[in-house]
């Protein structure tokens, strides 16, 4: 539990997710959480222990991830900005830093999280971006794609789609946005939730591109979250390249966060 005689700060950090293997710290792997608190650690001389919003896949990225922590030591806001992106990796940047109430929790007190999932829809690869677009050479057919959507708003439980990161834990989950845009590559899958579990996101998205390109029914999603069966569904998760957390949202009085 964090101490409360402390300063208490929330800063939204962008990343380019190719080089690490998720955010969440690992004993041997490269993590964003790591590169984090080293920077801290760096600045302050002490061991820092981070709390997120959101815990990215590797190889996903993020415009607007939210994460808090205390130091004792006191800093202006826009000190702390400056000085975390000296000591941080060139791939890793704080956007904003504010002080924040004692009851604010980075993953607690969000409302949502809005991520966007961008794909490649051409003949050609990206050679440059390659690492942030997912590849599909077949036509997508967005007007199906987005019927399928329909299906996702509101409550609903995810078993057979995915699974909780905690042993027993709920997959239930409120769906505020799912749909699928046209881009200038391609196609950009948008969603929002009050959370998301495990690979929910890129599987949910692999079975929209299946229905795109008119090898799954469109019914697919909604028959998986009809069934009261626990079943195992074979179809296929996009990779995480192509997967960005665009921000996090936040109730009174919290709701400044992130804009």
């Amino acid at each position: 539990m964090l101490e409360t005689n402390t300063n208490h700060f929330a800063v939204i950090v962008e990343y380019d997710g190719s080089n690490y293997h998720g955010f969440q710290i690992q004993k041997t792997e490269p993590t964003i959480q790591a590169a984090i608190e080293t920077a801290l650690y760096k600045l302050t001389g002490e061991h820092i222990r981070i709390r997120s919003a959101s815990r990215t896949d590797a190889g996903a990225h993020a415009y607007g991830q939210v994460v808090d922590f205390r130091t004792p030591k006191y800093y202006e806001e826009i000190t702390l900005l400056k000085a975390l992106n000296y000591y941080l990796p060139k791939d890793i940047s704080i956007k904003k830093a504010y002080y924040v109430p004692n009851d604010f929790h980075s993953r607690k007190s969000a409302t949502s999280r809005e991520y966007k999932y961008q794909i490649n829809n051409s003949d050609s690869k990206l050679a440059l971006h390659r690492n942030y677009y997912a590849w599909v050479k077949h036509d997508l057919d967005i007007p199906s794609m987005n019927l399928a959507c329909q299906s996702l708003y509101g409550e609903h439980d995810f078993k057979n789609i995915a699974k909780s990161s905690y042993p027993g834990g709920s997959t239930t989950r409120t769906i505020y946005e799912w749909k699928v845009v046209a881009s200038p590559t391609g196609v950009d899958i948008k969603c929002e939730s009050n959370g998301f579990l495990k690979y929910q996101i890129r599987k949910i998205n692999g079975i929209l591109v299946e229905i795109g390109k008119h090898q799954t029914p469109i019914s697919t999603l909604s028959a998986l979250l009809s069934t009261q069966l626990t079943t195992d569904n074979h179809y296929s998760m996009l990779p995480a390249c192509g997967l960005f957390l665009v921000g996090v949202k936040y109730g009174n009085p919290f709701s400044y966060i992130g804009e």
